[in-house]
């Protein structure tokens, strides 16, 4: 979790301001509200997986291919066809793999992930794919996914 990352809870939107001893401080969006939240990421985590805090996701254009093999391709095929083709795409999750496990991961695309679910991928209600950004802790270097119901990376883009 990172400053500026957004979370939701009922109808307030909060902002990762900062940490406080160790505490992740979360300020509220609204202007009128000044009432912070202070959790442990520990508390954070349980907090969405109850459902009672959400991730609020981001959104944007990319090139979406379908079964590229590896980053080499998919780079290829971005610079090929030089934004043609974009749609929309919601970040629905986000992994951050070590530059060991970022390059493994991409030099086989194909290959089933253990972080990619079969209800992850599809499409949103404005036609764009739902999607997982997958990020290069070391270079920033990002993938987006799209598993479309399966557990490997069905369609892929750079972001």
């Amino acid at each position: 979790m990172k400053r500026k990352d957004r979370f939701k809870t009922g109808t307030k939107v909060y902002e990762i301001a900062g940490r406080w001893e160790g505490s992740i401080v979360l300020t509220p969006v609204d202007g009128q509200d000044d009432r912070c939240l202070i959790y442990t990421e520990g508390e954070i985590q349980e907090l969405i997986q109850n459902g009672e805090l959400f991730r609020e996701t981001r959104s944007g254009k990319a090139l979406f291919g379908r079964k590229i093999a590896n980053l080499e391709g998919l780079k290829e095929l971005t610079q090929s066809v030089h934004r043609k083709g974009e749609i929309g795409y919601e970040v629905t999750k986000e992994v951050t793999l070590t530059n060991d496990e970022f390059q493994q991961f991409a030099s086989d695309l194909l290959q089933d992930q253990p972080w990619i679910s079969p209800e992850d991928g599809g499409s949103n209600k404005k036609g764009g794919v739902r999607c997982i950004r997958v990020t290069n802790k070391e270079t920033g270097e990002r993938v987006l996914v799209n598993s479309e119901g399966y557990q490997y990376p069905r369609y892929t883009a750079l972001e």
